[in-house]
């Protein structure tokens, strides 16, 4: 699991009571892959939404290629049941 900053933290939970995110471009790439670990997918979709709305994706393309292969695989591993804690291996 990425580790969770106390920022991304604080913006979930306050998501989670409020509906909303605060996100920007040197958050959103953290957020997007802690909101999917963690099965938030509104809070996920949200932040989809901004990069396709606010980011350059061109200038971004590696990270957000990487990012959606996480996302991509998390789900993958999560429906399957095969998710495990570093403490499993």
């Amino acid at each position: 699991m990425t580790d969770i900053t106390s920022t991304t933290f604080g913006l979930l939970l306050e998501f989670l009571y409020t509906g909303k995110l605060a996100l920007n471009a040197d958050r959103v790439w953290n957020v997007l892959t802690v909101a999917t670990q963690l099965q938030l997918g509104d809070a996920a979709q949200l932040c989809r939404k901004y990069i396709d709305t606010y980011m350059d994706i061109d200038a971004k393309t590696a990270e957000y290629r990487e990012v959606r292969q996480q996302c991509a695989w998390l789900l993958v591993a999560t429906t399957l049941g095969c998710v495990w804690h570093d403490g499993d291996r």
